[in-house]
């Protein structure tokens, strides 16, 4: 892909199929760009090496691509906060694929809606504030398969098709504010299901 971005530090959004694939030194003359759009283009297949040199980054968004899973480090950018990947085809999450992403505060993987395998721990230790993955494929709920984030305020699970909730899901997410299970076909439901949860607006 030739490298058609803006002025170093001013943001480069590239949509609308203008993309197929990403190569290693694309960005590699960017090191200041703080924000990345590659919106509703064909890329179906992510790796680190396609970003190194994005030194700065701090919001990267691939909504509505063709990327169907998220292997392990899929992704080295230290200074990330904010990762758009929705409307992809993403079937399934390595238990380390987000690793590498110490900084991430906003994870938006909703409307994936082949998304039913997600790897245990996938998202533990990321300091998460908001986290999204509705219209997907979802039909148990874990505490292993939810991040552990203290900072956690709003989780956004409605319109998959959930049918149980295991005791102790949302241990340790006591800064929970809002929790979205609109539109899932759970049967039963009991405290302990939201056991960990204090002052929560819960809707179901």
């Amino acid at each position: 892909m030739a490298n058609r971005a803006g002025p170093n530090g001013s943001p480069c959004s590239l949509q609308g199929g203008v993309v197929t694939e990403l190569h290693r030194h694309d960005f590699a003359n960017l090191p200041m760009l703080s924000k990345l759009e590659l919106n509703w283009n064909d890329i179906s297949v992510i790796r680190p090496e396609m970003f190194e040199g994005l030194d700065s980054i701090y919001r990267l968004i691939l909504r509505g691509n063709k990327i169907k899973e998220l292997k392990a480090d899929f992704l080295k950018l230290p200074t990330l906060a904010s990762l758009y990947l929705d409307y992809n085809q993403i079937r399934s999450i390595d238990r380390n694929a987000f690793r590498l992403l110490k900084n991430l505060h906003r994870l938006n993987l909703g409307s994936n809606p082949m998304l039913s395998k997600i790897g245990p721990g996938a998202f533990y230790k990321l300091p998460l504030t908001t986290f999204t993955m509705y219209n997907a494929n979802l039909t148990l709920l874990t505490k292993k398969m939810l991040p552990d984030s203290p900072y956690l305020k709003e989780i956004m699970l409605f319109n998959n098709k959930i049918q149980r909730i295991k005791n102790g899901a949302f241990d340790a997410l006591g800064s929970l504010i809002n929790v979205y299970l609109q539109q899932n076909p759970i049967r039963h439901f009991s405290q302990k299901n939201f056991k960990g949860l204090n002052s929560t607006n819960l809707r179901l």
